[in-house]
């Protein structure tokens, strides 16, 4: 086992110079979903007995009710989602864009990844990853330019015995 010990290490060689600079980022997500509420069944006996429910704020302000029970609220359908679009951060710095006095070098997010689901299809996901700059090196500099590609895809699902697809 070896260990190595050097006393006049910085911060600045462990971390570089960028451990120590101040900032002044911005970050920006998205996250995107569309939803339904499912009507219960027509002449459905399980829910009619509990589609009627208690509502204890109504119940609390108004003591004299009416009726034994109270006053009563229909049951809200249950609500799913049909689509749902979420997208991993995108960070700007605009300290190190004007350190270098390139607009480009204070995106400090490379790769923007996009995950979509629904509530239909359970088991499905779906992962689609862009990297979103192309980063070269000429004459002992970083030359970066937007050209956004993409970088990886993942699609995938399971079914089980809860699934709509399963014969059970």
């Amino acid at each position: 086992m070896e260990s190595f010990y050097n006393p006049y290490s910085t911060s600045t060689t462990v971390f570089r110079s960028r451990a120590l600079q101040p900032k002044n980022a911005v970050s920006v997500t998205l996250n995107q979903t569309w939803e339904a509420k499912r009507r219960p069944p027509e002449g459905d006996s399980t829910t009619a007995g509990s589609a009627t429910q208690l509502d204890s704020l109504d119940l609390t302000a108004n003591t004299q009710a009416s009726s034994s029970d109270g006053p009563t609220r229909l049951q809200q359908g249950q609500t799913v989602s049909l689509l749902a679009l979420r997208t991993s951060v995108l960070r700007y710095d605009f300290v190190e864009a004007d350190s270098i006095g390139a607009f480009l070098a204070g995106f400090e997010t490379t790769r923007l990844s996009n995950q979509i689901s629904s509530d239909f299809l359970r088991g499905l996901t779906i992962s689609v990853n862009h990297d979103l700059f192309e980063d070269k090196e000429v004459d002992g500099q970083l030359n970066r330019t937007f050209a956004p590609h993409l970088a990886q895809v993942n699609f995938g699902f399971s079914l089980g015995s809860n699934s709509r697809f399963s014969g059970g």
